[in-house]
């Protein structure tokens, strides 16, 4: 475990990161913890590394989801005119350099978060900018807290290769959430900005309720097998 400080110029915020890496398979998949109160997400993380591979960062912010008032999740923008209509009050390119920087390499952004129980963030639901998939599976996930978030600037109807990586990650048993984002409704978070400034890459967040760290566990393994990623 190695520990990192960043300094956002101008408005003095200091943000501690911690970098798990294993290090007798550290060229496997880099997973990213914005929220240091998802204690679920963490261990599915330690989970990932252990047995993939790879390396975990996570933000430091005393146990807590906010941070000094901001959310690390909503902290993505490196100038003013990437953060138009975002809540941000000044660009971040200290946060948002040295997060991206971890995954240096990688063509797969992998997060790690927790949500609440039928909270806002649900398979089953569709929002202003989101469109939930329940799995068929007999024994898939069932609770449609827990997820595989997806993001795109394209719609899912226009979107055929989406449309088919929706469907197999729905025949591995997950559910999955598909986000449409545009310059218009962009608000900062991780997902947001790969997809409006990294289109190279693939983002997915693996999502579940507070306290299923087994069913968190299972879903990164399921998410492994989608990638092609084998057991160390």
């Amino acid at each position: 475990m190695t520990r990192h400080t960043v300094t956002e110029r101008g408005k003095g915020t200091k943000w501690v990161f911690y970098v798990f890496e294993n290090p007798r398979h550290p060229g496997g998949p880099a997973w990213f913890i914005p929220h240091d109160n998802e204690n679920s997400a963490f261990s599915a993380g330690i989970h990932a590394i252990a047995r993939y591979g790879g390396k975990l960062i996570a933000v430091a912010a005393r146990e807590r989801r906010i941070f000094v008032g901001i959310d690390p999740n909503r902290n993505f923008a490196l100038s003013k005119s990437k953060m138009i209509a975002c809540r941000m009050k000044s660009p971040t390119p200290a946060f948002t350099n040295f997060v991206m920087g971890q995954f240096a390499g990688q063509k797969v952004i992998l997060t790690l978060h927790n949500n609440t129980d039928g909270g806002s963030v649900s398979a089953a639901r569709k929002g202003s900018k989101t469109r939930g998939f329940l799995t068929p599976v007999p024994r898939g996930i069932k609770d449609p807290d827990n997820l595989v978030y997806m993001a795109s600037t394209r719609s899912y109807t226009s979107n055929p290769t989406g449309q088919r990586e929706v469907q197999r990650l729905l025949n591995l048993g997950s559910n999955v959430v598909y986000e449409r984002v545009s310059k218009n409704n962009n608000d900062c978070s991780m997902s947001n900005f790969i997809v409006l400034e990294r289109p190279s890459l693939t983002y997915y967040n693996i999502e579940a309720q507070h306290g299923q760290t087994t069913i968190q566990k299972k879903m990164v393994d399921r998410m492994m097998v989608h990638l092609g990623v084998p057991k160390i």
